[in-house]
């Protein structure tokens, strides 16, 4: 059974992520810098980078993490999906 997961909040500042357990007990936060430059293209890179240099700071492998959660400001259309955030942009995904 997968043991983690993380939470992640996409600001027009900041990322701040959170590393719980699936039981939902927090291990640890912490937050990134929001580098808005290209329209937000590495927005994403650098929030994989970050989660990988927990793992590896805690010497966890990434088959025990469950799953990744994202948060992104902005409305939803009501077919389930991001329409337009308003600080950042992900053109390959909207």
């Amino acid at each position: 059974m997968k043991k983690y997961a993380f939470g992640v909040d996409v600001g027009g500042t900041t990322c701040k992520i959170g590393f719980f357990e699936t039981d939902g007990k927090l291990i640890d936060k912490w937050e990134i810098k929001t580098n808005k430059e290209n329209g937000g293209a590495s927005i994403l890179s650098d929030v994989a980078q970050a989660i990988e240099g927990k793992l590896t700071e805690k010497g966890i492998s990434r088959n025990d993490v469950q799953g990744i959660g994202v948060g992104v400001p902005g409305p939803i259309r009501c077919t389930s999906f991001l329409e337009i955030p308003f600080s950042v942009s992900f053109p390959s995904i909207v």
